[in-house]
């Protein structure tokens, strides 16, 4: 039982990363967009990773980018808050206290205000993120209730909302 769960946790790791991944790449043609809609999803289904770290930095570079300060401060506040031991963790609690804003550390979790940019059709289902029981989460914040996280991708190709 142990080794399965070791594996299922290597399992979502290699996805996330390759989420990741995928976010670089459209990252490095110039296209956030598509990018930041990947690294939500990233975040949505697997929020437990070390992708996720990742991911919300990059989140909040593409929000300074695009000149939308408050996200990017959500996304450093999510960052701060969930992986504060992280690299990133630290570089954005650094950035919270220099524009002044290391207060909103110890407020609610921005994670539904960030996850509300993700498109939802009519097809999309939200389920409870996977937990892999046995491992040590004691780092992670699990979701605030009625936080919603993705559906499990479709195993049949992409689904209707991309």
């Amino acid at each position: 039982a142990e080794l399965a769960r070791e594996q299922l946790a290597k399992c979502r790791e290699n996805l996330a990363a390759h989420e990741l991944y995928i976010a670089d790449f459209y990252a490095s043609r110039n296209n956030s967009k598509a990018a930041e809609m990947r690294l939500l999803e990233l975040v949505g289904r697997y929020q437990d990773t070390t992708a996720a770290s990742d991911a919300l930095f990059q989140l909040a570079q593409i929000y300074r980018k695009e000149d939308e300060p408050d996200r990017a401060v959500l996304a450093d506040v999510a960052l701060a808050q969930r992986f504060p031991n992280s690299k990133y963790g630290d570089l954005a609690r650094r950035r919270l206290e220099k524009l002044g804003k290391h207060d909103l550390l110890v407020a609610d979790d921005p994670m539904p205000v960030l996850l509300a940019e993700l498109p939802q059709t009519s097809s999309d289902t939200l389920a409870a993120p996977v937990q892999v029981p046995g491992l040590d989460n004691q780092h992670r914040r699990a979701l605030a209730p009625g936080v919603p996280a993705l559906a499990p991708p479709s195993p049949f190709g992409r689904s209707p909302g991309y």
